[in-house]
């Protein structure tokens, strides 16, 4: 199914494909063969180490999130130049 949907920081890629790990109660849910289990409730967590947990995160993936970035810009970039740019310099070069 792929990699799973969070991971919370020094975790390694050893989960199964089909286990999420979040912050909530405690519990499992399992149906159509998905897994998901939930630790902490995310209530409980202080606005501080949750701003913490959440730069561990970036500091993990800094380079797998660093290319999903550019490939971002980029089918933005090619968008933004075929729906908007090209137009404009057409209508620019037909009114002259």
């Amino acid at each position: 199914m792929g990699r799973p949907l969070s991971r919370t920081p020094g975790e390694g890629r050893s989960e199964s494909a089909n286990s999420f790990t979040a912050r909530a109660t405690p519990c499992a849910v399992a149906s159509a063969g998905v897994t998901v289990t939930l630790g902490l409730d995310a209530g409980a967590m202080s606005p501080i180490a949750r701003i913490r947990s959440g730069i561990a995160y970036l500091n993990a993936n800094r380079a797998r999130l660093f290319w999903w970035w550019i490939a971002y810009q980029s089918i933005k970039g090619v968008i933004t130049l075929s729906l908007i740019w090209i137009p404009l310099f057409l209508l620019w070069l037909r009114n002259e």
